[in-house]
C-alpha cells in the first residue's frame, strides 16, 4: 500500500486528514454523551448545564483526536530516528493518519456502546456533591464499557501493524527498527489501559 508514496516532496494528507476526522466527529459523539450523563448526577442548580458539559465534552474530544495523531507521530518520528531514520515529518503523519483507520471501526462501536448502554441505566439521587465522582467512575467500570477498551486494542494492533509497514517506506527503516518505533508508543498504550482495569 505504502509503495511508492513517499518518492515525491510531499505526501498528500487529504485521506489522513479525512481519517482522523471522521474518528474526531466519533469520539466526540461519544464524549458528549458521556459527559451529558455525568452532568445529570450534579445537583438541582446545576442540572440544567447538561447540554453546555456535552457541548464541552464534544469539543474537547475532538481536538484531542487530531492532538492524538500528531503526538503519535512525534513519538513514531523520533524513536525511528533513533533508529537511523530518514524523510519528513510529513512522511511520519501520513502514515500515523492511515494507520489510524481501524479506529474508525473502533469508534462506531464505542459510540454506539455507550449510547446504548447510558440510554438505559438508573442513574442514583446524589445529595453530596463529594459522591459525583465516585459515582461516574463506577458508571466508566461497567463490563460493557470495559470491553469496549478492550476491542479498542485489537484494533490498536491492527493500526500497529500498518505503522510499521508504513515506517519502513516513509522514513526507509527495516522491519525491526520500524517495530521498535511503534511497539514503545504501543506498550505505553497497552500499560495505561491495563492501569484503568486494575486501578
Amino acid at each position: 500500500f505504502f509503495d511508492g508514496m513517499f518518492t515525491g516532496e510531499k505526501p498528500d494528507l487529504k485521506i489522513p486528514v479525512v481519517i482522523v476526522l471522521v474518528i474526531a466527529l466519533l469520539s466526540g459523539v461519544t464524549a458528549m454523551r458521556v459527559s451529558s450523563v455525568t452532568a445529570q448526577l450534579m445537583p438541582a442548580e446545576l442540572a440544567g448545564m447538561g447540554a453546555m458539559m456535552g457541548a464541552f465534552g464534544f469539543i474537547a474530544a475532538f481536538i484531542m483526536a487530531f492532538l492524538m495523531w500528531v503526538i503519535w507521530a512525534a513519538l513514531f518520528h523520533g524513536i525511528s530516528a533513533l533508529r537511523g531514520g530518514k524523510g519528513s515529518f510529513n512522511n511520519t503523519l501520513a502514515v500515523a493518519g492511515y494507520g489510524f483507520a481501524p479506529q474508525i471501526i473502533s469508534g462506531i462501536i464505542s459510540a454506539a456502546v455507550s449510547w446504548w448502554y447510558f440510554s438505559g441505566v438508573t442513574l442514583p439521587v446524589i445529595t453530596d456533591p463529594l459522591q459525583i465522582q465516585e459515582v461516574a467512575k463506577e458508571l466508566m467500570a461497567a463490563p460493557e464499557l470495559m470491553a469496549v477498551s478492550a476491542i479498542g486494542m485489537v484494533f490498536y494492533l491492527w493500526s500497529a501493524n500498518i505503522w510499521i509497514f508504513g515506517l519502513m517506506e516513509a522514513r526507509r527503516i527495516g522491519a525491526k527498527d520500524a517495530a521498535i518505533a511503534v511497539l514503545i508508543p504501543f506498550a505505553a498504550l497497552a500499560l495505561f489501559t491495563l492501569w484503568q482495569y486494575i486501578g
